[in-house]
């Protein structure tokens, strides 16, 4: 039997693992109202999207339309700055993507 280190263990966790972990963690920061409803929603729908989007996305591709068709832009980018100060998503080029490693 050999000792396995949490950090070890957590670099060999399964990808459907990490999707539960994740939404375990965006449900207690809304919990906490660390985040909002709308910017929990959009973190649990970018677990299944896993590509990535930019601003204009969120107003014109489905799932997200539904989840910004009443905000302003301004809006928008506050939701995805807030979330990148939190390191839950990464920014590159006016892209974003879900930070999958966002508990390590």
């Amino acid at each position: 039997f050999s000792r396995i280190s949490y950090k070890d263990h957590f670099l060999v966790v399964r990808p459907s693992d990490r999707k539960f972990t994740l939404r375990d963690y965006y449900d207690f920061l809304k919990k906490k109202k660390h985040i909002t409803l709308r910017q929990h929603d959009l973190l649990v729908m970018l677990l299944d999207y896993n590509k990535p989007f930019n601003i204009k996305d969120l107003f014109d591709e489905a799932p997200f339309e539904i989840l910004y068709r009443n905000v302003s832009e301004r809006t928008a980018r506050r939701d995805l700055k807030k979330l990148s100060e939190q390191f839950l998503n990464v920014t590159e080029d006016n892209k974003y993507i879900l930070n999958w490693r966002a508990l390590k």
